[in-house]
């Protein structure tokens, strides 16, 4: 028999799926609702397979205990990677921080943070630190680290472990995660003692230490002196199971590795439980982590309870799946809206520098030709909301008084056919016999380019923009070629997400400074090629100013930049990024959503830790 992609991907996920589970006793099969239409049923195993040992586990030294799989918590990688998990053999967080972290669930169990911070509520979790804080003018920063913390050795964590971590990314730029960002911002770091780190900067930030200390997709986690010193950090995989490696100051400890699946065991000896900052272990015995997949097979392992969190559905899979398993609960579980914020926003990300939409006028022109609330529907079932500014539901606080009058007074969002032909007048096009938009002969002409993972977007726009007139045609990307088109800046509009509001609107606005662009064909920053003096004096304000909500001054500073954006329209958001991860309440309760929001949902995230301590059993 031969397999199209895409059913080799189900069946061979699918297969992997149940591999994961030969670490857990066997399930009940659970009775299954009416079969959806839109997601094809796959049965249960009713018996897993035989438990992994030393064979199977790679580097695993003797056999792997057997776990009651209600004991157990699954969890995927958060997008397909057709099924398997990139960087299983490589634990060095200072190079793979993405696999290591996001898709081998470090950040579940293994590698802790020195403060978390809850997008929801903005409150902070001191963890490893148990403060920090900057001198008067910013060019110095403090990190008092917490008493008790031990690496998994038994090791005492310490000033020390922080430095080097820094001291090694610095010395090492660019080949080290963060290693650049880091090199251009710190001078020195320095430990009057083991529980004390002064960071002095290059250049005054009020800023710059965030992806260090409160970090949520930033991935920066501290590493261990002991074991890093002596090792070429640009190599160290830090992965050898019979010495304990990788060690890390978390509640769980790897202890099988595959490209199939990861197994990491809970410590009893785990220092937070020690020194009472907890007063109890987590209650899972063992986090299994498999790889994403695709949408269908997803909503398989979910139906089959062979996943309990991971990789999103589609919102009209999500629905399906629900019908077959009632134990998945979205972030919102009532109404149109079911996934949770994460800090991007849809957009059609414009070329500033490029014909047509070097033009102000044939920006504004294009924001009118499309109607939002359409595009909702039409790509996304209604599940998310219009949006015109780059601020997501993170920091919908902000959006007030002077500010929301501001962003009201523009009607950006509301489309509109006579603002399409006035702005398009202004540019010197008229409507040709065809209703085309033409000036000099030419009809303003340009290529939506639009990456497979937001492929519901491209077509509704495209055929927007063409019922205005315009000469548009959609070219679809599943290559991934649009990452360099985009920073050499040889695209004309690109669907793209715009994140960072996930914090304060700074994070956000930033991206538009001048430093961010370059001419085209040189590589960028940012893909917009946008420059506005009057808008990078603003955000240099901005950068030098703590951002407080409270502060009237920083608020006007946040209304003057969002003004000018407004102006211009560098680029066209969208619509809200919203995504449905399914929580499984079968084997497991305590999930973060909507009513609960302890944390935001995102397994890729730092903070995901915290839901890993608020897990109860349901059974």
């Amino acid at each position: 028999m031969k397999y199209t992609r895409r059913q080799f991907l189900q069946v061979s996920a699918l297969a992997a799926a149940g591999a994961a589970l030969a670490a857990c006793a066997p399930a009940p099969t659970p009775t299954k609702a009416p079969e959806p239409t839109a997601v094809p049923k796959a049965e249960e195993p009713t018996k897993a397979p035989a438990a992994p040992t030393a064979t199977t586990a790679a580097a695993q030294p003797g056999q792997i205990k057997d776990v009651p799989r209600e004991r157990c918590f699954v969890c995927t990688g958060w997008s397909d990677t057709g099924s398997v998990l990139p960087g299983f053999d490589n634990w060095n967080i200072l190079t793979n921080a993405g696999a290591a972290l996001r898709t081998n669930g470090g950040d579940l169990g293994m590698f802790e943070g020195l403060v978390y911070r809850n997008l929801n509520d903005g409150k902070e979790t001191f963890w490893q630190a148990e403060s920090y804080k900057p001198n008067a003018d910013f060019t110095q920063w403090t990190i008092n680290i917490r008493k008790g913390v031990e690496w998994s050795d038994g090791v005492p964590f310490t000033s020390k472990d922080v430095k080097f971590t820094i001291e090694t990314c610095i010395n090492n730029a660019p080949d080290l995660a963060y290693s650049s960002y880091l090199k251009e911002w710190i001078k020195d770091v320095t430990c009057p003692d083991d529980f004390t780190v002064v960071i002095n900067l290059n250049k005054p930030s009020s800023r710059c230490i965030y992806p260090l200390v409160i970090g949520w997709e930033y991935h920066y986690s501290i590493v261990p002196e002991h074991i890093f010193k002596g090792q070429d950090p640009k190599t160290f995989t830090n992965f050898d199971l019979a010495k304990g490696w990788p060690v890390a100051t978390g509640p769980y400890k790897l202890v099988s590795a595959t490209a199939t699946q990861c197994i990491l065991d809970r410590r009893d000896d785990w220092w937070a439980l020690k020194t009472g900052l907890v007063k109890e272990l987590p209650a899972p015995e063992r986090i299994i982590i498999l790889p994403g997949a695709v949408d269908e097979v997803m909503a398989q392992r979910y139906i089959t309870n062979q996943a309990d969190y991971g990789s999103p559905l589609l919102i009209g899979t999500y629905r399906s799946a629900v019908t077959q398993n009632p134990n998945l609960r979205p972030w919102f579980k009532e109404g149109k809206v079911l996934g949770a914020p994460d800090g991007c926003l849809y957009q059609l990300q414009l070329n500033n520098m490029k014909p047509p939409f070097n033009d102000k006028n044939i920006r504004l022109a294009a924001n009118y030709a499309i109607d939002r609330q359409k595009l909702v529907d039409l790509a996304y079932l209604g599940s998310t909301h219009p949006v015109v500014v780059p601020f997501s539901s993170y920091i919908s606080n902000w959006v007030t008084g002077d500010l929301k009058k501001t962003i009201d007074s523009f009607d950006r969002v509301t489309p509109s056919p006579a603002k399409v032909e006035e702005y398009m007048k202004a540019a010197g096009y008229a409507k040709n016999s065809a209703g085309m938009w033409e000036k000099g002969g030419q009809t303003c002409k340009f290529t939506v380019r639009t990456p497979d993972w937001l492929a519901p977007i491209g077509p509704v726009v495209t055929e927007q923009f063409t019922a205005a007139g315009f000469d548009v045609t959609e070219s679809p990307d599943r290559t991934a070629a649009w990452a360099n088109e985009g920073s050499t800046g040889t695209y004309e509009a690109l669907v793209m997400v715009f994140c960072g509001s996930n914090f304060e609107p700074y994070d956000t606005l930033q991206n538009l400074h001048s430093k961010n662009t370059a001419p085209i064909g040189t590589a960028a920053a940012q893909f917009y090629r946008y420059t506005n003096p009057e808008y990078d004096a603003v955000i240099d304000k901005m950068e030098a100013m703590l951002p407080n909500i409270n502060d009237p001054t920083y608020t006007s500073l946040v209304t003057q930049a969002t003004k000018i954006f407004l102006e211009d329209m560098p680029c066209l958001v969208l619509a809200e990024e919203l995504h449905v991860i399914p929580a499984n309440y079968t084997y497991w309760t305590g999930y973060p959503n909507a009513d609960d929001p302890y944390v935001a949902p995102y397994p890729c995230w730092k903070d995901i830790f915290l839901l890993t301590l608020h897990l109860k059993s349901a059974k």
